[in-house]
């Protein structure tokens, strides 16, 4: 896995949210600001990407999701 650089690191692992050993990065922003775009580069430098609207899409594509959707 790639590492950040240590200016960047500022927490021990035992300070992080549930001890983790390496940094949790958030990425935000409002539409059509390049997010996609650059989980992609971090991709390419070696870093994991869990990507939320992925897993959203899967979620709703389920048949359980749908059913409970129909039924508001």
């Amino acid at each position: 896995m790639h590492k950040l650089k240590s200016p960047f690191i500022k927490l021990k692992p035992k300070e992080r949210i549930y001890n983790l050993k390496h940094p949790v990065i958030a990425l935000t922003g409002g539409i059509s600001t390049g997010k996609s775009s650059f989980a992609k580069i971090l991709k390419t430098k070696g870093f994991k990407v869990i990507d939320a609207d992925q897993l959203v899409k899967k979620i709703y594509q389920t048949s359980e999701s749908l059913n409970f959707i129909k039924n508001i």
